[in-house]
């Protein structure tokens, strides 16, 4: 987190969030793990940034540790970790799903995108740590996550 923000903290709370950070940092968190994931599948962090940040409150994300100029990119994300429709129809657990399913994931659907996006999440998040997006799956907040949802909060 750039040190100016942190001056508008008490001291207290500017330690908090430097252990915090540091914490989250470690490569056992699931931040750690999301980070060497990124990085071992090509993604690249300018010096700019620090990731993972922790925010008051336990708010958790990216900060800059420099003023970033406008257009000026401080990560790169390659097209391999981004989940698409594309890479959704293309995902070989799930091609007979989907192919069996053209009246829920097929063009006519109004929804189709959304049905797509939250099949892929879910099937993933219920492989646990033998998917590949696990990851990312586990940085996602609860509420993202919606095989997570209690009865009371679906209906």
């Amino acid at each position: 987190m750039r040190d100016d923000l942190r001056e508008n903290l008490s001291l207290d709370m500017q330690q908090i969030n430097r252990a915090a950070s540091d914490a989250a940092m470690h490569t056992d968190s699931k931040y750690g793990v999301f980070k060497k994931w990124l990085l071992d599948n090509g993604a690249v962090f300018d010096d700019a940034i620090e990731f993972p940040a922790v925010f008051g409150g336990g708010l958790e994300g990216l900060a800059a540790k420099k003023p970033i100029g406008r257009h000026e990119a401080y990560i790169f994300i390659p097209n391999t970790l981004i989940v698409s429709i594309a890479r959704i129809k293309a995902d070989p657990e799930l091609r007979q799903l989907i192919t069996d399913n053209f009246d829920i994931f097929g063009d006519i659907h109004p929804d189709r995108e959304q049905m797509l996006l939250a099949t892929f999440l879910l099937f993933h998040h219920l492989k646990g740590e033998a998917s590949f997006w696990h990851p990312y799956i586990n940085v996602m907040n609860i509420s993202d996550i919606v095989s997570d949802w209690s009865d009371h909060e679906i209906s």
